[in-house]
């Protein structure tokens, strides 16, 4: 039987640090070279995850940006999906936050809007050489693939309500314990998801449903742990993670992904 594998990539399967353990490497390699379709599902954008698509030698479709982006570096015959938010909703939400909006950045193709330049954002971001940077403004006069807002904390809950109101755009609150002194909120079309990304790749590959993992962490993860017939949440997440998913596994640090996976193959 072959597996999809939807695999979120901070705080699943690297390190503190970003970097992936010998053995994670070692196993997704095997685990791809048995037939099993290994994707990665991540909020990152494709420049801030190619070199651990390409460290874990994966030919397979990649998501980025929770969803709203699918593509396959390695084959062109696989139908990509692009979603993207006119520029419009953006502008409404900045005005009606005002100075809650403490940063935050957001994507047009290959042009990335940064609202203040700082150096943690800067390296959050991790820009390349070959794009153009737009500092001071998150006007970004066309449809966005994705904007990250770094937001008062005491304010979330007033920006999503008025989020809510907008209809074709929806809010999802980025938990972590590592950052206290903002809330993160993404900004993405209504109903796109890491699990509407995961059903596309496995429609296109044909596999049952009943043959579906995925492992994550953070609050973009609660789709596609829902959706998966198995799925694990890492030690460390929050409440509502560990509700969404059927099972738990062990922190980052001590390969949870990779065991759980172990564990459900039968190794």
């Amino acid at each position: 039987m072959r597996f999809l594998i939807g695999l979120d990539i901070d705080g699943t399967i690297v390190d503190h640090d970003g970097q992936l353990h010998p053995e994670t490497i070692a196993h997704i390699k095997k685990w791809a070279s048995q037939g099993h379709i290994i994707t990665l599902v991540t909020g990152r954008p494709f420049r801030n995850s190619r070199h651990i698509y390409e460290a874990l030698a994966l030919t397979t479709p990649i998501s980025n940006h929770s969803g709203a982006q699918v593509h396959n570096p390695n084959d062109t015959n696989f139908p990509p999906l692009h979603h993207t938010v006119p520029a419009a909703f953006l502008s409404q939400i900045i005005a009606f936050a005002g100075d809650a909006v403490l940063n935050g950045y957001a994507e047009v193709g290959n042009d990335v809007y940064i609202y203040r330049a700082e150096n943690k954002l800067m390296e959050w971001i991790q820009t390349t050489a070959d794009q153009d940077v737009v500092i001071g403004t998150l006007d970004v006069g066309d449809s966005f693939t994705g904007a990250v807002l770094f937001v008062d904390p005491e304010q979330t809950p007033r920006i999503q309500e008025f989020i809510d109101t907008l209809g074709t755009v929806k809010s999802r609150h980025w938990r972590t314990l590592r950052r206290q002194e903002y809330d993160v909120l993404e900004i993405y079309a209504d109903g796109i998801s890491k699990a509407t990304a995961l059903e596309h790749i496995r429609n296109y590959y044909g596999i049952d449903h009943q043959y579906t993992i995925t492992v994550g962490d953070g609050t973009n993860d609660i789709e596609m742990l829902q959706y998966a017939t198995y799925s694990a949440a890492m030690d460390g997440a929050f409440d509502e993670v560990y509700a969404a998913a059927k099972d738990r596994t062990g922190s980052n640090v001590e390969l949870g992904a990779i065991n759980y996976i172990k564990k459900v193959l039968g190794e």
